[in-house]
């Protein structure tokens, strides 16, 4: 029987009502379904509020743990110590679906090649796998920028259905997100860079 840990489950101001971000920017998540097992310790939880606000499967023997950051406008981090090797984690299921307020950069990372580990991330709105990477022991993986389009709905998923231990340390998943200037505010920061070199010139 797993001992069900929920830590850090206090949601920021930033979460709050589940938007990421100001009103028409960020991402708002719809669903979330969390299940990081380390020893038979684990953090476990389908709501949405808990699992933006991050949380550890901590085993107090060995001293491994996993730890979900919270979900910021920013992104989140899902960190693995094996505490040398002592401890074997396991990504049971990770899941979060959510809306993307407005065009914004994604950059997917990570360095640890945990056995079997799949990474998904599917455009739900166009139907279409935008990412998709199968880990092994001697393949870990670096990074890859995707855009992440107005009004689009996404799923983001780590093990569908596949459940391996493994005893690497390092970043399973990073995701980075990053918005993208509006034409007009690219336009202004531009007319701005030039009348500043022009009274430099003057």
């Amino acid at each position: 029987m797993h001992n069900k840990l929920l830590r850090n489950a206090t949601v920021g101001a930033m979460l709050f009502g589940g938007t990421l971000g100001a009103a028409n920017a960020g991402l708002t998540v719809n669903s979330a379904n969390i299940d990081l097992d380390v020893g038979g310790a684990q953090f476990l939880t389908s709501d949405v509020s808990t699992a933006m606000a991050g949380g550890m499967a901590y085993d107090a023997t060995s001293g491994g743990s996993l730890t979900l950051s919270p979900f910021t406008s920013t992104g989140f981090n899902l960190g693995a110590n094996s505490a040398g090797g002592a401890a074997m984690w396991s990504v049971f299921e990770f899941l979060y679906t959510f809306t993307a307020n407005s065009n914004m950069n994604a950059v997917l990372s990570g360095d640890t090649a945990a056995e079997g580990a799949v990474i998904v991330m599917l455009d739900n709105t166009n139907s279409q796998t935008m990412f998709l990477r199968v880990t092994g022991d001697a393949t870990a993986w670096n990074s890859v920028a995707l855009a992440l389009v107005s009004g689009h709905n996404y799923t983001l998923v780590i093990n569908p259905g596949v459940v391996n231990g493994s005893t690497d340390t390092g970043t399973v998943l990073n995701f980075a997100v990053t918005a993208v200037p509006a034409p007009g505010a690219a336009a202004l920061v531009g007319v701005a860079g030039l009348v500043a070199g022009r009274r430099r010139r003057a």
